[in-house]
């Protein structure tokens, strides 16, 4: 075993030898090639080459010296150590070269780690040249810090208003598919995490500017609550400054309104006829500047009130149309309830696709589009219309009762009257809680008279009360019963003649 052993710390000595006399070939053609560039060759026998390479015979000899010199150290180093096994030997002896000519106290080059340096340097003359030659540049060092510090601070930012940054955008993209109450909502909650103070002039005015433009596009519908987010948002000071003249224009429209609505209640007030009452507000108004848009939507409504007849009707919003685009959330609506009222139903349907341009979650247009559709028999559509509003509200009351409508002609009529009542329930205007209160009566008392047919007396008796108590809600509110729901419940007209002729009060 200690033969092999041997055997291969020869064959790595010859290995050695080898890779020494390849490298001592190399430096000594690297010195005579300098030499020779120089001019100056070492002193060789006369004739002789001094480029010649050795002979076999002399590479030999070298070979046979390098050999025992490698022995010789082999054969110490195990005398030397005689406890310890070859690689512990190896190990040690590298160590030792590393670590050699390293005195203790003395300094080195903190660069090359090499050289030996004078107390209080920290490089050698070396690699200060080196230094010198690659000089340090102070900009591609700034660079990249500065570059590093807006990097952190851009996250920090963006940490910091990331939910004013992400409810903006999602309001944004609800604004884009024209759901402008649902963008409304969202940025509600925006409006909540803006800090006055610290962003009034970043894009907390951009995002208020937006809503204030939301509330324009939706119109005369959100007139209450876009005064009322003016107010609270914008001082008086504020609104005469440049970057807020979208919130100013807006607050002037709204004073122009309610100026001339104002002035029509007290005529209408004063006066118990269509024409007395047009001369007398048009007295009122007369050379005061008032709104000519506003003032027509007046006439439109005292042209309603009094039953006058579409043409007429249609004046007024002719009217208004010509004020421009900037009313169409105004005239357009007004522009389908006249086509209904005059039953040119492909007309109100034109109306409705332009007013869900507008505004794809705007309840009249699916409502009164489900009228016209309803009105031509064509039920499947009317549902489905009434459906594709529902998605975005479905609690409205316009929808719930035209909902209702369709569930009565199916003959549906537990569905039509929990439609109907929840119409009841939303109703945010007149005409809709009158309507709506009138269908629940009818539906609950043919529900009831069915019921008491069959001699089931509890349902007739709960049905009979739900008839009972929206009589009581409209009589109670100062409304009179529409003579249509005994005529529906005693068979004397039919759910057909008034919903689908048109041929009733609460038609629509």
């Amino acid at each position: 075993m200690a033969d092999d052993k041997e055997k291969r710390l020869l064959e790595k000595a010859e290995k050695q030898e080898e890779k020494a006399r390849k490298k001592a070939e190399k430096a000594k053609a690297r010195a005579e090639k300098k030499a020779k560039k120089k001019g100056a060759v070492e002193d060789l026998p006369e004739g002789a080459d001094p480029f010649a390479p050795k002979t076999e015979e002399e590479l030999n000899e070298e070979l046979d010296q390098l050999k025992e010199t490698v022995q010789g150290e082999i054969d110490k180093m195990m005398q030397e150590h005689p406890d310890q096994d070859w690689n512990t030997i190896i190990a040690a002896a590298a160590e030792e070269k590393r670590t050699r000519g390293r005195v203790r106290g003395v300094r080195y080059c903190e660069c090359c780690g090499e050289n030996q340096v004078e107390a209080g340097e920290t490089y050698c003359e070396d690699c200060l040249k080196q230094m010198k030659k690659y000089p340090f540049n102070w900009w591609s060092f700034i660079v990249p810090v500065i570059m590093a510090m807006f990097v952190v601070l851009a996250v920090f930012v963006t940490i910091t208003l990331w939910p004013v940054f992400s409810g903006a955008a999602e309001a944004d993209s609800y604004t884009r598919s024209k759901q402008l109450y649902t963008a409304l909502t969202k940025y509600a909650a925006v409006n909540s995490e803006i800090d006055d103070a610290r962003d009034r002039y970043s894009y907390g005015i951009r995002y208020k500017k937006k809503q204030v433009q939301l509330y324009d596009k939706i119109g005369i519908a959100e007139i209450s609550d876009e005064k009322t987010f003016i107010e609270s948002n914008y001082t008086a000071a504020a609104l005469r400054k440049p970057w807020n003249r979208t919130a100013k224009k807006a607050s002037e429209r709204i004073e122009e309104f309610e100026k001339a609505y104002s002035t029509f209640s007290e005529v209408a007030s004063e006066n118990s006829d269509y024409d007395s009452l047009l001369s007398a507000f048009d007295e009122a108004i007369k050379g005061k500047g008032y709104n000519e848009a506003y003032v027509n939507y007046c006439r439109y409504y005292a042209a309603l009130m009094y039953s006058q007849d579409t043409d007429e009707q249609k004046k007024w919003v002719d009217g208004i149309a010509d004020a421009g685009s900037d009313y169409a959330s105004l005239y357009l609506p007004l522009y389908a309830e006249v086509t209904l009222n005059a039953k040119d139903f492909e007309e109100t349907l034109t109306y409705t696709d332009q007013m869900q341009k507008i505004n794809v979650e705007d309840s009249y247009a699916y409502a009164y589009a489900a009228v016209a559709y309803r009105m031509q028999g064509n039920l499947a559509q009317a549902t489905k219309k009434v459906k594709e509003g529902m998605q975005y509200e479905n609690t409205s009351a316009m929808l719930n009762y035209q909902m209702a409508i369709l569930y009565l002609l199916d003959g549906q009529t537990e569905l039509a009257e929990s439609a109907a009542q929840t119409a009841a329930d939303n109703a945010t205007t007149e005409y809709s809680y009158l309507s709506a209160n009138c269908l629940v009566a009818t539906v609950a008392e043919m529900r009831a008279l069915q019921y008491q047919k069959q001699g089931a007396d509890d349902y007739y008796t709960s049905e009979h009360e739900i008839y009972l108590a929206a009589i009581a809600a409209l009589e109670d509110n100062g409304y009179e019963v529409s003579p249509d729901v005994e005529k529906l419940i005693s068979g004397e007209k039919t759910v057909e003649e008034v919903f689908m002729e048109g041929n009733g009060d609460f038609t629509w």
